[in-house]
C-alpha cells in the first residue's frame, strides 16, 4: 500500500485531491506560494495554525496530516477512516482485504 510518509506529501496529496493549485492554496490561506511549496517539500514545518488551515481547506483530519493516522479516536469506524483515503489508497486497501480469508468456526 503506497503511503504518504511525510506531512508535506500528505498536504500535497490533499491539495491535488481538491484539484487546487499552489497559487489557489496560498491565496485561500493568505500565505506566499513559496511557503506552500516549502511545506509540501518538507523544507519547512507547518505551524499548528497552518495545519488547521490546511485541514479545513482540504477537509482532512489534522491528526492525519501530522501522523498519517486516519483514525480520529477509538470511536471512529473503519468506514469513516476509509473515506479519508484518496482513491488509489482505497483501491490498495480493498486489494489487501480481498486477499484475506474468513476464519472458519
Amino acid at each position: 500500500m503506497r503511503m504518504h510518509n511525510t506531512v508535506g506529501a500528505r498536504l500535497k496529496k490533499g491539495r491535488e485531491n481538491k484539484k487546487l493549485s499552489v497559487k489557489d492554496v496560498a491565496k485561500r490561506l493568505n500565505i506566499a506560494e513559496s511557503e506552500v511549496t516549502l511545506i509540501e517539500n518538507d523544507s519547512r514545518e507547518a505551524t499548528p495554525y497552518e495545519i488547521e488551515q490546511f485541514a479545513n481547506l482540504y477537509k482532512l483530519n489534522p491528526e492525519y496530516i501530522h501522523s498519517g493516522n486516519v483514525f480520529k479516536d477509538d470511536r471512529d469506524s473503519l468506514v469513516d477512516a476509509f473515506k479519508t483515503l484518496d482513491p488509489e489508497e482505497q483501491d490498495d486497501f480493498i486489494a489487501l482485504f480481498t486477499t484475506m480469508k474468513k476464519p472458519k468456526n
